[in-house]
């Protein structure tokens, strides 16, 4: 900032000259229209680094929450990846910013990923040789759980990162990184959804199931059925993806399931302890996502305008 000082002063002495001579003073105000936009830049592209930090944080942070991915949409310069409880998270389509990223002494910005380390995930850097290294505080590494790093750019122009949360910074060093975009590629087939981080590192979020169950008699859905003592009768079923099944049935009561449909049984009229009526339930479960389908029995019929099956 004291180079900008300085250049500012000049600009007030040049203007009070002009009051009394001709100096042409527009390659001076084109350099300091220069220096301003190039400190425009770096401060976006700042935030721009800090973001994507904080969206790697996140999406590692989804994934120890067991959440699933419920959709990935694509838009002005990257993916909003939207999850389970209603949360997003924007992803960067890895644009680098190598205009912006180098610091006026040719600094660049630092790229940071994340690297496994006896199954734990560490923060890390890649270093000029292309090669992910891992960030220390304290000769320690740092676990990608315990805090998010920062980047800012320093009174001289150069970057400069923290990992305590602020408390102290260090100019960063590292040439010859090249290109500095924060995610190198994501892609997605039926089960996941995969982000690949620079130095290749692969966050791999699993896609929410889509469980579904649904009884169905004569092909048409149906919510109750009416049954006689010891009668059977056998649903047909549609089912989402493959989940792990419980059923709840009344007391004395009996249910079948097999390939071809739900076999679903009365108690005999003897059975005093059977309950006359109640739901039988099923509950899907897969990756953390549950699901319930009920249907109501009854022994007896339906009443007056109630379809009976």
């Amino acid at each position: 900032m004291k180079r900008i000082i300085y250049i500012f002063s000049a600009v007030l002495a040049v203007f009070l000259l002009g009051a009394c001579s001709k100096y042409d003073d527009s390659a001076l105000r084109d350099t300091i229209d220069g220096l301003n936009d190039r400190l425009d830049n770096l401060e976006t592209y700042q935030k721009e680094v800090q973001a994507n930090l904080t969206a790697v944080y996140d999406l590692l942070n989804k994934l120890d929450q067991a959440l699933t991915v419920d959709g990935v949409t694509a838009g002005t310069g990257g993916y909003t990846i939207t999850f389970s409880d209603g949360s997003t998270v924007f992803i960067s389509d890895g644009a680098d910013g190598s205009d912006a990223g180098d610091g006026t002494d040719g600094v660049p910005a630092p790229v940071i990923t994340v690297i496994d380390y006896n199954g734990t995930s560490y923060w890390g850097y890649i270093d000029s040789e292309g090669e992910a290294q891992p960030l220390l505080f304290n000769g320690e590494r740092v676990p990608t759980s315990a805090i998010i790093p920062q980047v800012r750019i320093g009174s001289d122009g150069c970057w400069e990162l923290s990992v305590d949360g602020g408390e102290s910074w260090t100019p960063w060093t590292v040439n010859g990184m090249g290109e500095d975009a924060a995610f190198t590629n994501i892609h997605e087939d039926e089960d996941n959804v995969y982000i690949v981080l620079p130095g290749g590192y692969e966050i791999v979020l699993p896609k929410t199931p889509e469980l579904d169950f649904t009884f169905l008699l004569d092909g048409e859905p149906v919510d109750i059925a009416y049954f006689e003592y010891g009668e059977a009768k056998t649903f047909e079923y549609t089912m989402g993806d493959s989940a792990e099944m419980t059923i709840t049935k009344p007391y004395g009561w009996k249910v079948d399931v097999r390939t071809n449909g739900v076999t679903v049984t009365a108690p005999v009229e003897a059975n005093l302890s059977a309950e006359t009526s109640g739901t039988v339930t099923v509950m899907l479960s897969a990756k953390g996502v549950a699901y319930t389908s009920e249907l109501e029995v009854v022994i007896g019929t339906a009443a007056s305008g109630v379809s009976e099956f």
